[in-house]
């Protein structure tokens, strides 16, 4: 396929090789500083809950150490993870030069270029929207609920610092994510299509990072522009705003917090306070536990497995045991009889033979006497 003369095949290849590819790199750097922090967190709090109870073997099967709702207020108590938390939140949902910034942004340009060319890939194109504004949503609710806020409860609150051994890996994965854009100006979002900008091109690194920042921020082409800003706002601004109103709060009177911190905490509480709202309805709607139940995917499959799967499984066993078992069973029965029958005529006794003999000799002679 010749990429350089196809336009099809250049959109396949801009798709599939251009920011797709850098952002399974930012992808893998912020989810494995994110499933780090998260064990980091679990491990502190199990091991406050355990500390707290350790002569109350029975609480430990209830207590929960992955549930959020026994988290909150972690900022002052976990600087180290919180941090890596917040940058790694912040690449997957596509904080502005931040990790997966570069790569998301990229992925929706295409994807919305492919929509142009082709109507048909419009609902794609829209569903990639939707997700950003959600990955902003999702993420920002998970740290606001962990590290921002009061303490829950009294192991939250006895929650002790990272263990030493994991500092390392979160502080290696931290700084790689913040310099994603020195890995953007080196042309790993253009490597593949762009014949003019390609990976470690000529243009060098200061005139890439230039070239990411304009191409990003200030596009020639209007529809471009917007939506630059419109995927901005949806996965930096609205996600997180509509987050911060419900969940999260300040920190415990008396508890401080790293000085990088102290805007997200206190955004997070003037939000909060001012438009926190209701959300009751949403949570107790149709959909809602339409979705807490996997949109019941798993009970209609279930019960289509025991009621139909199971049930047929058991009809063709009971048909197994009576009918083709039963027949061969019965043979095998019949022949065993029969044998046991013929078994009992060897005796092994020489007068019973001749007898036998005797016997069948007279038979044959009449026999032969009859046909005659």
């Amino acid at each position: 396929m010749d990429w350089h003369h196809d336009p099809a095949a250049h959109t396949i290849v801009i798709v599939a090789f251009g920011a797709a590819l850098f952002h399974l790199f930012n992808h893998a750097m912020a989810k494995g500083m994110l499933f780090m922090a998260s064990g980091s967190v679990i491990h502190e709090v199990h091991h406050a809950h355990h500390h707290l109870h350790h002569d109350d073997h029975g609480d430990d099967d209830e207590f929960d150490a992955q549930s959020m709702k026994n988290m909150g207020g972690l900022a002052s108590k976990m600087p180290i993870t919180a941090t890596a938390m917040l940058v790694g939140s912040a690449s997957i949902m596509g904080l502005p030069l931040i990790g997966g910034f570069w790569s998301k942004e990229g992925i929706i340009a295409n994807a919305w270029r492919v929509a142009l060319e082709d109507p048909r890939f419009f609902f794609p194109a829209a569903c990639v929207l939707l997700g950003a504004g959600m990955t902003g949503f999702y993420m920002t609710r998970m740290w606001v609920k962990t590290f921002a806020g009061k303490p829950s409860n009294e192991v939250a609150a006895h929650v002790g610092p990272t263990n030493s051994w994991i500092k390392t890996p979160l502080f290696i994965l931290t700084f790689v994510t913040l310099s994603s854009v020195l890995l953007a100006g080196m042309g790993f979002t253009h490597w593949a299509p762009d014949s003019e900008y390609s990976f470690l091109s000529d243009k060098g690194l200061v005139d890439g990072i230039m070239y990411e920042l304009g191409h990003a921020f200030a596009n020639h082409d209007a529809f471009f522009f917007i939506l630059t800003y419109v995927a901005i706002a949806l996965s930096a601004i609205l996600g997180p705003f509509m987050a911060m109103s419900l969940f999260g709060g300040k920190l415990e009177e008396g508890e401080d917090c790293k000085p990088w911190f102290k805007p997200v905490i206190a955004l997070n509480n003037w939000v909060y306070n001012k438009y926190n709202w209701d959300n009751t309805g949403i949570a107790t709607s149709g959909l809602a536990i339409a979705l807490q139940n996997r949109l019941y995917i798993d009970k209609y499959y279930d019960l289509a497995m025991v009621k139909i799967v199971a049930g047929f499984s058991n009809k063709a066993a009971e048909t197994d045991t009576k009918i083709i078992d039963g027949a061969v069973k019965q043979i095998e029965d019949k022949s065993q009889k029969i044998s046991t029958i013929v078994r009992s005529l060897t005796t092994g006794s020489a007068r019973d033979y001749i007898l036998w003999v005797a016997i069948g000799t007279l038979l044959i002679f009449f026999f032969i006497w009859g046909v005659a």
